[in-house]
């Protein structure tokens, strides 16, 4: 008798295993059926948070991912242009200490720049020290 209820043990293991499967294969129906929607739940370690290089790039592109910090400190990430061409368009240009073409030339070269802030408080003089440095660029008349 033991090998009959073994038997019928292992044929009702088998239908188990068998309903099982279909309803896995339901389950998968039912998920492609979400999936198609949008509505799956995907588990946190099955996202795809980034879509592959292929998918955006297309094919034969090869895309790097590199570390954070691979790139030197001493470069930049966008370069500056290499070199600024000025043009000086002005029709009535006072007499100056230096030439026009002196000052455009400097401008060529951004390292010798030097900006000047001229901070104070209501009616104490500013506009007049600006003037003051304009005057002094410029050449006294006789």
């Amino acid at each position: 008798m033991s090998d009959d209820i073994e038997s019928q043990i292992k044929q009702q293991q088998k239908q188990m295993s068998e309903l099982e499967q279909s309803d896995d294969e339901k389950m998968s129906e039912q998920e492609e059926e979400y999936y198609e929607r949008g509505q799956a739940v995907v588990l946190h370690e099955d996202k795809q948070y980034y879509p592959e290089a292929e998918k955006i790039f297309g094919k034969g592109v090869e895309a790097l991912v590199e570390e954070e910090d691979h790139q030197p400190l001493t470069q930049p990430i966008i370069e500056p242009p290499k070199e600024k061409f000025h043009q000086v368009f002005t029709k009535n240009i006072p007499k100056l200490k230096y030439s026009a073409e002196y000052m455009a030339q400097l401008m060529q070269k951004p390292q010798l720049i030097r900006n000047v802030g001229l901070l104070g408080h209501l009616h104490h003089g500013k506009t007049l020290m600006s003037d003051l440095l304009i005057q002094a660029t410029r050449e006294e008349a006789d």
